[in-house]
């Protein structure tokens, strides 16, 4: 396109001035796009959470990447709040920007596989801490996920795996807790618009299904389904029975939109062993 511009403009010269200033400013606008998106996959998005008991989380937008010997030598973390010297509260931490520290024994470092063309990698600094990263090219590594945890809390992080759903590759990350309640979360990861990033799961929609149907969820267990985007939980349903209120289970099933899980359809299906047992749980 450009080139035929130019050489419409050679041709007819007569266009004068007013031609040439217009070609110039649109060179300048496919320049200033190209920028623009170099700019956008320059940057790296990394999900980072407190598995410390307080249940914080937040998106950190990150410049650039680094080498992988940067996480193997420091171990990379991040703090809601700046502190000064004196540890006086001096006001809310940049979410572009990590802090690091040496380690004093070497992490364990696993490639995963590929998601959407990049390679993914697990850096684990310890039972409860560890760092996700992807390839973006060359030698520089974006940092995925930070989880910060501690070893009170966390029963231990699951091996990341990467399965594909409904055509889309998909890194996942089972997080399995201490104590009784909710014993496992997972978190999921796809390429959106060329960078991996971190997947909201976006609930909405499975709330008003449990309104309407006037079903109720068990307090205790209940999460994603290993390789899949299915959750499973106990459940019962108000009008029913009391002594059928915990013999069945509410099925949810999500899918890929952007860079959120939404809610596609969900069933109340027998709580009985069945051949697509839904594994929860480390084996």
């Amino acid at each position: 396109m450009v080139i035929s511009r130019a050489a419409n403009f050679l041709r007819y010269p007569g266009a004068g001035e007013r031609g040439l200033m217009r070609l110039f400013r649109f060179v300048g606008m496919i320049g200033l796009i190209a920028l623009v998106s170099a700019e956008a996959y320059a940057q790296c998005e990394a999900y980072w959470l407190d598995l410390g008991g307080k249940g914080r989380e937040q998106h950190l937008t990150l410049p650039g990447g680094w080498p992988l010997a940067q996480f193997t030598r420091n171990f990379p973390y991040w703090n809601p709040a700046r502190y000064d010297s004196n540890g006086r509260y001096v006001g809310p931490a940049s979410k572009s920007e990590l802090r690091w520290d040496q380690v004093l024994t070497p992490p364990s470092v696993e490639v995963l596989g590929c998601v959407g063309g990049h390679t993914v990698s697990a850096i684990t600094y310890s039972a409860a801490y560890r760092v996700l990263l992807w390839d973006r090219g060359g030698t520089l590594h974006c940092p995925l996920a930070i989880l910060d945890g501690d070893d009170s809390i966390v029963a231990g992080l699951a091996k990341p795996k990467v399965f594909v759903w409904q055509g889309t590759e998909i890194l996942s990350q089972r997080i399995f807790y201490t104590g009784m309640g909710a014993h496992q979360d997972s978190l999921f990861f796809a390429v959106v618009k060329g960078a991996l990033v971190h997947l909201r799961v976006d609930a909405e929609g499975f709330r008003r299904f449990l309104e309407s149907n006037r079903i109720t969820l068990s307090h205790r267990g209940g999460g994603f389904c290993e390789g899949t985007l299915v959750w499973e939980n106990l459940a019962w349903q108000e009008d029913a029975p009391p002594d059928e209120r915990t013999s069945k289970k509410v099925r949810a099933v999500y899918r890929v939109e952007g860079n959120r899980l939404v809610f596609d359809s969900a069933a109340i299906v027998s709580d009985k062993p069945s051949e697509d047992h839904c594994q929860q749980y480390p084996r």
